[in-house]
């Protein structure tokens, strides 16, 4: 039966971890392997403070007293290391073993999958704003009966011409979900120290600026940030994005501009577009909140999340007929 147990143990979805009372880890399932990255060799081989970031290991400690007493610990959020030197989210359970001694043997502890709790997340967001997911409903709607309707036609008529209409569609749909998912699934930030400098480099290669707008940047050599640098970068995408947008068609100007302050640089973010309404202005960092013709209004809402989990504040200045101000402040680098 022992044999079976461990079959069926680790063919589970969830990484089970077993450690001894002394922490090292004794038992490693095939789950495990796949979300730290460690073979069974290698983490058996180890204490369980492998898989613990540093500022996680006096959460543990806590942990382990109420594990001294018998307690189960459920459904804990919590940050773990894997090989490759990521700190993942993981929800953990953790279960003492304490045989007829009384005394703490071994701990179990049941791992679900970072996914699931990225879908956790999503689930519980929707939950919470259900106009989120009527609206996603709704505009995902159109997108998928056109896409209906031209598989119908290329299926019976077999006509290429209709391949290009279906691509449209489908970014459509996939810019959609793409809003979603940047609102509901923003992690932790893996903070390091980046040169300014690089971030913007980054989003000017990746924007389409128009040829009737002109874009400048003030001189940011010199200037470090401490900060997750694939999620700033989203911040500022999304940010001259919406610059352009509202420019449009006329002639306009974007304008970054950079102050370095002792701990911290601000940057702002200025266009000359038409500014918004004022009873969108009050509401911007709300979702479903937009100017936009198309859009889900939560581009702005996870700016101000990715923002705020740097460390960083957002604010917003509205010049109605004369365009806008966007400002953000972040950390630079601690003191060695």
């Amino acid at each position: 039966m022992r044999g079976l147990t461990e079959i069926l143990i680790d063919s589970m979805e969830d990484a089970v971890i077993v450690q001894n009372s002394e922490g090292r880890i004794c038992f490693w399932n095939q789950s495990a392997e796949r979300v730290f990255g460690y073979d069974k060799e290698e983490a058996c081989l180890n204490n369980f403070e492998l898989l613990l970031p540093e500022e996680n290991k006096s959460d543990f400690a806590k942990s382990w007293k109420q594990l001294l007493t018998g307690k189960t610990l459920v459904d804990v959020e919590t940050m773990r290391r894997t090989k490759d030197g990521r700190e993942i989210e993981v929800i953990e359970t953790m279960l003492p073993v304490r045989p007829e001694n009384d005394n703490l043997s071994y701990v179990v502890h049941l791992v679900r999958d970072p996914a699931d709790v990225r879908r956790k997340k999503a689930l519980e967001v929707l939950s919470n704003q259900p106009q989120i997911a009527l609206t996603l409903a709704h505009e995902l709607r159109n997108p998928l009966a056109a896409l209906n309707n031209i598989a119908y036609l290329i299926e019976h008529r077999m006509e290429s011409r209709y391949l290009p209409m279906m691509k449209t569609q489908l970014a459509v749909c996939d810019s959609i979900v793409s809003n979603l998912l940047e609102f509901t699934l923003t992690g932790r930030p893996q903070k390091q120290q980046v040169p300014l400098q690089q971030i913007l480099d980054q989003v000017f290669s990746l924007v389409n600026v128009p040829p009737q707008t002109l874009m400048t940047c003030d001189n940011v050599e010199g200037i470090y940030l401490w900060i997750d640098p694939l999620q700033i970068r989203q911040v500022f995408l999304n940010l001259i994005q919406n610059a352009i947008e509202a420019i449009g068609e006329k002639s306009g100007k974007i304008d970054v501009r950079i102050a370095e302050e002792l701990q911290s640089a601000r940057i702002d973010v200025m266009d000359n577009g038409q500014g918004m309404p004022e009873s969108v202005f009050k509401k911007i960092f709300q979702p479903l909140v937009t100017t936009k013709k198309k859009g889900m209004g939560l581009g702005l809402l996870a700016c101000k999340q990715l923002v705020e989990a740097n460390g960083g504040q957002i604010s917003v200045e509205n010049r109605r007929g004369h365009g806008c101000t966007f400002t953000i402040t972040l950390p630079k680098p601690p003191a060695r």
